[in-house]
């Protein structure tokens, strides 16, 4: 009866949080078919979001730390691998609407890897994504129709 009683007394402060005002730190985990999971951690007090990649086998892939704005969106962030060891720092650029438009992609040393430019449809979904490197040339061209194998055969 004791232990059942702590158990209660301890959910106390977890459920009076769920009911208050506004949680400073949010938890979810999301369950992909592959079988990997997503678990994320989003503290609006620090301003930061933690995304942490696992394989099916509970096996770490990477960690994501986002930088968030006054509003709670994702403005930036630095990727790690599965050994903490940062692979690259990102920031992005928001339109209007408060949708990324631009991702710069950083070196562990600040030096510009990339750069991507968003493109979206009058509904709001993401209608292409141009990359260029650092010196601004463009390394992909995926808003551009490819000929198919028909069309090549012609």
């Amino acid at each position: 009866m004791k232990s059942l009683l702590a158990f209660l007394l301890a959910l106390l402060p977890l459920s009076v949080w769920a009911q208050g005002g506004g949680a400073s730190i949010q938890a979810k985990t999301f369950l992909r078919d592959d079988g990997s999971r997503v678990e994320v951690v989003k503290n609006l007090e620090e301003r930061t979001s933690e995304h942490k990649v696992y394989r099916s086998g509970d096996k770490l892939v990477s960690r994501t730390v986002y930088n968030l704005d006054e509003d709670g969106r994702e403005i930036g962030g630095t990727v790690y691998n599965a050994k903490n060891v940062e692979v690259y720092r990102f920031t992005y650029k928001l339109d209007p609407n408060g949708r990324v438009s631009e991702q710069h992609d950083f070196s562990p040393d600040n030096q510009l890897i990339r750069r991507l430019v968003y493109y979206y449809r009058p509904n709001g979904q993401v209608a292409g994504v141009d990359a260029y490197d650092a010196n601004g040339n463009r390394i992909s061209q995926p808003n551009e129709k490819k000929p198919t194998s028909r069309q090549r055969r012609r």
